[in-house]
């Protein structure tokens, strides 16, 4: 394993990131992802469907002056995912029909 996202930090916010060299593992505190990798591992997809998920999904991500490796913060990342598992679970969409067939 390279490395993995272990979600929020019990202190202080951020996202624990292991990385794993020669079987050492070293933690560290992550409140921005610096690029796609870290995004991708974070979200579960891989790194080069991040720009398409900003343009298609509105993944909350961005490049300084729209250059440059690929910036996320953590805590928009977690409300990007929940958005995207009320949008797409079953319930969700049954829930939605429901509303529909009530307000006519």
């Amino acid at each position: 394993m390279a490395g993995g996202v272990f979600g929020p930090a019990a202190e202080g916010g951020g996202s624990i990131v292991a990385n794993q060299n020669n079987g050492a593992v070293a933690l560290r505190r992550v409140i921005c992802f610096r690029n796609a990798k870290e995004i991708g591992d974070y979200i579960g997809e891989h790194e080069r469907a991040i720009p398409k998920l900003v343009i298609d999904e509105g993944l909350p991500a961005w490049k300084r002056r729209g250059d440059g490796a690929w910036r996320a913060l953590d805590w928009h990342c977690d409300m990007w995912l929940l958005q995207q598992a009320a949008k797409y679970t079953p319930q969700a969409g049954a829930d939605a029909a429901r509303e529909t067939s009530v307000n006519s």
